[in-house]
């Protein structure tokens, strides 16, 4: 040994597995945010569909011949509300769906913003949740525009 030698033997390529073990790159894995995100996108998306589908049979069965007739027919009726329970069971599926949707939304945005995480199934998650109340707001302001004109 001489006075330079500190112990530490290298190959001849000066490679050092204790080195390499020290400087690996961590894996990278999905935000279990994103995913629920994702997931609850998909759940609020479905719910909605099922719940346009169940109010409209209702209304496609019983030839409304417009809304005030409908509205009339509940309000005569107000005892008897277990023949409109499909149009209110919508109803909630519509609201439980939004907020499912609003849920899914703050758990995929801050999926987004966890560091050293994959960002694919958060962004998803906020893509399918913004979907429902961007879609509502839409409506709403085309509701008004074609109420306008009326």
């Amino acid at each position: 040994m001489n006075e330079h030698d500190n112990g530490q033997h290298y190959a001849p390529d000066h490679f050092d597995p204790e080195r390499s073990e020290i400087t690996a790159v961590p894996v990278r894995t999905q935000s279990k945010l994103g995913i629920a995100s994702f997931i609850l996108g998909l759940i609020s998306i479905i719910g909605f569909i099922v719940a346009i589908l169940v109010i409209t049979s209702f209304i496609m069965n019983h030839n409304f011949p417009d809304i005030n007739t409908f509205k009339n027919r509940i309000e005569a009726q107000e005892e008897d509300l277990a023949e409109y329970a499909p149009v209110i069971m919508g109803g909630l599926m519509v609201i439980l769906s939004g907020i499912v949707g609003i849920v899914g939304l703050i758990l995929g945005i801050v999926g987004v913003a966890s560091k050293n995480k994959r960002k694919a199934f958060s962004i998803l998650g906020i893509i399918l949740n913004a979907i429902l109340p961007v879609g509502l707001i839409g409506l709403f302001f085309i509701g008004i525009i074609l109420g306008g004109s009326q």
